[in-house]
């Protein structure tokens, strides 16, 4: 039988900003062609990123020009991104400046007579210096004006920027959450998805799991764009809280197994190793050994390095592939490389009993000391009879003793065994 684990959070330090995409340009082009102001820096937008078209720059100027001749300042804003940039055109400061300045001057008559959009651009202008010097005071007085009338934008933009003490904001993370949350009722499935991690990991914040289930949920049913970064990773850490329970949802691994698929099948690779930890062990579906390694392959491809050491086991053992020592040892040293203790104890059998490897008990102490250090007490029992026969370190019967006494600690009978014969208490 295969020993039940407590598995959880893996953190991947993941913040996505999603994208719509644009719809094709050809619902532009007729209104832009009668001179319609909007569709004509829509159809800009369209050739600039090569939306519905190839990307034009040429056209994508013609047709910002003609929409920011007629006064919109989205489109005189794109025109100073062109050309500050050099993109697909010679850059030209001088013109970059220009429209900058235009665009920064119709936001501001627009912002003053209670546009909120104008507002929030305000804040982008005065945040990034566009057509106004650097001011990040008053990007955020712009950016309070237009989230107090209900801006989602600039919600945002208060949020993360008093939450985490970004971009020279003092930190404050009552009023970061205050507007994170805000945010999150106007259905941002990145900030629910956020905030759920928030409450979960008692991050500046007391934990609340039911506001953590909450919120994950909301962001795990977002259907517009159901593959997207943050619903996935909603899904998978809802899936984790059904997987361990009490955390804010009762116990219920099937429930679990159906989040973390859904997830693992649109890529999520945290998903794809919490959906082979299932198939291994038999949690919330039949154990599998093939799906389970069939999973951990798909993880550890996308350099999760606990899948790398479950991926390991399953060809050391045999589990749902064919048993080969060289591509275990090949995903343990990866693993522990990377700092996973399980990983460093089972390089350091590869090399003292040479399976994937030639026998190096240099390599083998050296690995078993890692893991030992982490509080291994396999590690810790090996390690100790390293010393104790001079195999791979210099033979010290002090270390030898000491190591064995902090196996037997931590559990391991074989060292109690051996202590309790040499009349050794621990």
């Amino acid at each position: 039988m295969k020993k039940t684990v407590f598995i959880f959070a893996i953190m991947m330090s993941i913040v996505f900003s999603m994208m719509a995409q644009m719809p094709a340009a050809d619902k532009y082009r007729e209104a832009a062609n009668k001179g319609d102001a909007n569709a004509q820096c829509n159809l800009g937008i369209c050739y600039k990123n090569g939306w519905g078209v190839e990307p034009d720059m040429n056209q994508a100027i013609i047709w910002f020009t003609k929409s920011a001749n007629q006064g919109v300042a989205y489109a005189k804003e794109c025109l100073g991104d062109i050309y500050a940039s050099g993109r697909g055109v010679e850059k030209d400061p001088a013109k970059a400046a220009y429209w900058y300045k235009q665009a920064f001057e119709q936001d501001l008559a627009d912002a003053n007579r209670g546009d909120v959009k104008a507002q929030y651009e305000m804040g982008r202008h005065y945040e990034d210096g566009h057509g106004v010097d650097k001011n990040m005071s008053k990007a955020m007085e712009w950016y309070s004006k237009a989230a107090e009338q209900g801006n989602e934008d600039s919600q945002y933009q208060l949020a993360w920027n008093y939450f985490y003490g970004l971009k020279g904001v003092a930190k404050d993370t009552k009023k970061g959450l205050y507007w994170m949350e805000k945010c999150a009722e106007q259905g941002s499935p990145v900030i629910q998805e956020h905030l759920g991690e928030i409450y979960y990991n008692g991050q500046d914040v007391a934990k609340d799991y039911s506001k953590a289930v909450n919120w994950l949920s909301k962001a795990a049913t977002y259907q517009r764009y159901p593959n997207s970064e943050p619903v996935l990773k909603a899904k998978y850490y809802l899936g984790s809280c059904y997987y361990i329970g009490g955390y804010g949802v009762t116990k219920d691994l099937n429930r679990a197994v159906y989040l973390y698929r859904q997830s693992a099948e649109a890529g999520f690779a945290a998903a794809q190793y919490m959906l082979g930890v299932c198939y291994y062990y038999g949690d919330g579906v039949e154990e599998n050994d093939s799906q389970a390694a069939y999973w951990f392959r798909k993880s550890a491809d996308q350099d999760i390095v606990q899948a790398m050491e479950m991926l390991g086991h399953c060809y050391r053992t045999g589990a749902g592939v064919e048993k080969d020592f060289s591509k275990a040892f090949a995903l343990y040293k990866k693993a522990a490389e990377k700092g996973l203790m399980d990983s460093q104890y089972e390089l350091g059998r590869c090399y003292e009993y040479g399976k994937g490897v030639a026998t190096d008990m240099t390599q083998a102490a050296y690995w078993y000391q890692k893991a030992s250090e982490k509080g291994h007490a396999a590690a810790q029992y090996h390690l100790g009879f390293c010393y104790g026969k001079g195999e791979g370190v210099p033979m010290d019967e002090n270390k030898a003793i000491y190591w064995l006494k902090q196996s037997a600690a931590n559990g391991d009978e074989d060292a109690q065994a051996n202590l309790k014969e040499w009349g050794i208490s621990w």
